[in-house]
């Protein structure tokens, strides 16, 4: 009983993001259950998957897949597969692996949870459609937009056909918005941000997060006609609607984009600078390994010597010292002063295959920093 206890109070502060009073609690309501049960008993799996949940929230991404592997294993031992259980575990063990980098391995948790929801609900269910969206997230991180696209689609028409809300449904097709845009199809993105925005009129509640994604997509899509100052006009609502919480790294991407074009070096600097605190701010503790993979493009492109960059690096190393996360991207190029890494992290960049400035980086669908467009 205490140990149930336990899980629900952590299962609580997980929900109010408190995330390492979670991770805390769960582990000694695991720890409980352990030592009532055993090691392996299906009464586990529960406990392992929600203090998974909080140690990816810490950015504790190789312990979070290893708890995940171990509840979907029991979940197969003694339910068997398919089933419920092994699915939601597939599916968040997929979302672990992807924020991981291990595409491979994510897609093959999606595709096996996929198959098995389809045996169970042939009619399709809100779990499926989560799945579908989810797919997408790793298509679009591994660059294959027209994959991504269908995904995202079978999502929406899911979604629609089950009847699900109309916030469900505005957040899907606005994924697929984004990505009809980085596709360069800007005419179905607009029919498509014209329905979400007559959606969100209707919807009671807080909407002010769909909102300002909404705006960032007409800015996007603006820019994707070459009209710099429609896109400066989306980006004024967004700012104009933001709560104090700052702006994503989604708003510098595109601020980023708008000084390239109007070739202002400093305004690149400055919103690239931004982009890396935003990235710090919002994901050093979900994913630092984001964090430190933007700040090593910053280097590259030799923001490394700008002193809010510097302070940002202070910050991330911080986070590598606390062992949050084992294998974070660029943990050599720490070492340097900011200054004078830029040669190093150009190193680190080419033995890693990846000298874009704005690219995918684990963890981006919690926090698009994507390039805009593409020709895929």
């Amino acid at each position: 009983m205490r140990a149930r206890v336990r899980h629900n109070l952590g299962w609580l502060r997980q929900h109010q993001g408190r995330y390492e009073e979670s991770a805390d609690i769960l582990a000694d309501a695991l720890a409980r259950k352990q030592a009532h049960l055993g090691p392996v008993h299906p009464d586990l799996g529960s406990t392992l998957q929600a203090l998974a949940t909080s140690e990816m929230a810490l950015g504790r991404l190789s312990l979070a897949i290893e708890r995940l592997q171990m509840a979907l294993a029991q979940e197969i031992q003694f339910v068997g597969e398919p089933s419920d259980g092994a699915a939601t575990a597939r599916n968040e063990l997929g979302l672990a692996l992807m924020d991981a980098g291990r595409f491979d391995e994510s897609d093959e948790q999606f595709r096996i949870g996929l198959s098995d929801r389809q045996v169970m609900t042939p009619e399709g269910s809100m779990e499926m459609a989560h799945l579908l969206n989810n797919r997408g997230w790793l298509f679009e991180a591994r660059e294959d937009f027209r994959a991504a696209q269908a995904s995202f689609e079978q999502s929406v028409r899911m979604r629609e056909a089950l009847g699900l809300t109309e916030r469900s449904i505005a957040r899907s097709r606005s994924n697929l918005a984004r990505i009809l845009v980085k596709r360069g199809r800007v005419d179905e993105a607009r029919a498509l941000a014209d329905w979400i925005g007559e959606a969100l009129d209707r919807i009671n509640g807080d909407v002010h997060v769909e909102r300002g994604n909404w705006r960032m997509l007409h800015a996007e899509m603006a820019l994707a006609r070459n009209d710099p100052a429609g896109a400066q006009g989306w980006l004024a609502g967004v700012e104009g609607d933001n709560r104090g919480d700052g702006f994503s790294p989604r708003y510098w991407a595109i601020r980023l984009e708008l000084a390239r074009r109007a070739g202002d070096e400093d305004a690149q600097m400055h919103a690239l600078e931004k982009q890396a605190g935003a990235m710090l701010k919002t994901m050093a503790v979900e994913h630092p390994s984001v964090a430190l993979t933007v700040l090593r493009h910053a280097a590259l492109s030799g923001a490394c010597a700008m002193p809010g960059v510097a302070l940002d690096v202070v910050a991330a190393r911080r986070i590598v010292d606390a062992n949050l996360v084992a294998e974070a991207p660029g943990r050599r190029w720490l070492g340097a002063r900011p200054a004078s890494g830029c040669g190093q992290a150009e190193a680190v960049n080419r033995r890693r295959g990846s000298a874009r400035l704005i690219g995918h980086v684990p963890g981006q669908r919690r926090a698009l920093s994507g390039g805009l467009f593409a020709s895929h």
